[in-house]
């Protein structure tokens, strides 16, 4: 285990897990939830703006430079924005918004987090905030992303406006499931047949033969070379760390450490979202 993944594992994790549980103890919860938000909000703004006028428009040239982790060229506007992947669409090639990150679903994921926490967490539900938040996880074209950010705006709607069966909420949640669906499908359409598709479709696979090796406890943290050696044999030869990169969150900590790390992992979020949750709908009814 190499001195980052030391840093990670001993001190960055039970840090952040203290720091979270004291605020939940504190009853200051809200307000870090409404930071984190914020500086979400504020990456988003940055991140649109260079990738319309500097990505897609050209506008300045950015400067080249290697990326470790992709094994490929990308390119840097101001060390504050980054190209770094591209998508196919309407026969077209297009730049993804990957904001400060290395890949586009590591920022949906972000993304994500200040997205439910705004609709869910959140006392005030800020709809511009909302807004910025959906736009910019649209344009980092996360298949993932996309879909969980559908779901929780449908929820969210359906939960919120429609409290108790009538003709008016009936219409409602079949508008709501119907364009949910509806961009659900042209999302899941546009990855049909992609590297990208196939990529994360092995990674299931690899990921799921990995983790039956050790099922509870795992087979050590960080370990890549188990997982690796149940990818497909062209991912392999290629060598590259973009084929090689593994895409399943989930399926990676239970290859390291079992359904022992994955509870360690879940439970205090599912612990988390549940509360405050619950939280909600008292105010509401208050």
């Amino acid at each position: 285990m190499g001195k980052h993944n030391l840093f990670l594992f001993f001190w960055f994790f039970p840090a952040s897990v203290c720091y979270w549980y004291a605020r939940f103890l504190d009853g200051k919860l809200n307000v870090s939830v409404h930071r984190f938000v914020n500086i979400v909000q504020l990456l988003s703004i940055l991140s649109l703006a260079c990738w319309v006028l500097f990505s897609n428009l050209h506008l300045i040239k950015g400067n080249t430079m290697y990326s470790g982790w992709s094994g490929t060229n990308i390119t840097n506007y101001f060390w504050i924005h980054f190209d770094t992947q591209t998508q196919s669409i309407f026969s077209g090639v297009i730049t993804r918004n990957t904001g400060i990150f290395l890949e586009a679903p590591m920022y949906a994921y972000t993304l994500l987090c200040a997205l439910y926490a705004e609709l869910f967490i959140s006392d005030e539900h800020r709809m511009p905030v909302i807004i910025i938040l959906l736009i910019t996880l649209v344009t980092t074209f996360s298949t993932t992303g996309i879909i969980f950010g559908v779901l929780a705006v449908a929820y969210y709607i359906i939960r919120r406006h429609v409290t108790h069966i009538s003709p008016v909420g009936i219409v409602m949640v079949t508008i709501v499931a119907g364009v949910s669906l509806w961009v659900i499908k042209s999302a899941l359409s546009s990855k049909t047949g992609s590297t990208s598709a196939t990529l994360r479709n092995d990674d299931l696979h690899a990921g799921m033969i990995a983790w039956m090796k050790h099922p509870f406890f795992g087979n050590g943290f960080n370990n890549m070379h188990v997982i690796h050696s149940s990818m497909a044999a062209w991912r392999l030869k290629d060598g590259s760390v973009g084929a090689l990169g593994f895409t399943s969150g989930v399926l990676k900590i239970l290859s390291d450490g079992g359904i022992y790390l994955f509870v360690a992992y879940f439970l205090p979020l599912f612990s988390f979202f549940s509360t405050a949750l619950t939280q909600s709908k008292t105010k509401e009814k208050l």
